[in-house]
């Protein structure tokens, strides 16, 4: 089904993002004072009980829309997290489903499904090792004095601030932070689904957060590459905090 990760990965991953004029020492400082050297116990988190149902009610939404992605993107374009909050037919849902899938969004709330040490060393630049998914930990670095982020090759631009004041979301909690982009081609309009038809594309995010009132961490790498027609993404959302010496 072409271009549905592209949708699932811009809709859900949009919660309440503020976008502003955004100091770039500002989102850095933030990382600076809250992701500080040490070994912290991390969760790998995903969707509660109802996914399955979920996603089988999306799945069925997105494939109606498939071909009238322009209208679906205006259509939604005021919900603050991607997906419709009214009902219309060409979401192809009754109107049954339609409610049962908005009563699971509004109840929906990420659970851990993996505990694993996530360590964080510091010399200038934040590196990362993991007990889990080790490559991709170890290849995110966060240069504090020359202001960059780096996943391997891809260098991120800081695009967005993060305040979330309801805790009547996914997460559980209220969360603020910085998310940080990187996106070939450059200059494509990615809530645009229309113009990657018949493209190559890569689209990375990562984010940055601190839960409230708990203190936690929040850190979520998404990424989602199209070549050739062929799609492939992931999604790795992670609670943390320090472990105590």
């Amino acid at each position: 089904m072409p271009y549905i990760g592209i949708l699932m990965f811009l809709f859900l991953g949009c919660a309440n993002g503020q976008n502003s004029q955004i100091e770039l020492n500002e989102g850095f400082q933030f990382i600076a004072d809250n992701f500080k050297e040490g070994i912290y116990q991390a969760d790998l988190m995903t969707g509660s009980e109802n996914n399955e149902r979920r996603m089988e009610l999306t799945y069925k939404m997105m494939d109606a829309v498939k071909n009238n992605y322009a209208w679906y993107v205006d259509f939604v374009k005021d919900a603050p997290n991607g997906f419709p909050v009214k009902y219309d037919k060409k979401l192809g849902l009754t109107e049954d489903e339609f409610r049962e899938f908005m009563s699971i969004m509004d109840n929906y709330r990420m659970i851990s499904v993996l505990k694993f040490d996530l360590n964080i060393k510091k010399d200038m630049t934040l590196g990362f090792t993991s007990g889990y998914n080790n490559k991709l930990f170890e290849s995110l670095k966060i240069d504090l004095k020359n202001q960059e982020i780096h996943l391997g090759s891809y260098e991120f631009t800081l695009t967005d601030t993060i305040l979330v004041s309801d805790e009547n979301n996914r997460m559980g909690s209220k969360y603020a932070g910085y998310q940080w982009t990187y996106q070939e081609p450059e200059k494509i309009d990615f809530s645009n689904v229309v113009e990657l038809i018949g493209k190559d594309a890569v689209l990375y995010r990562i984010s940055f957060g601190v839960l409230e009132p708990s203190k936690k961490l929040y850190l979520s790498i998404k990424g989602v590459e199209i070549k050739n027609g062929k799609q492939s993404s992931f999604v790795i959302p992670i609670f943390m905090e320090k472990k105590k010496e």
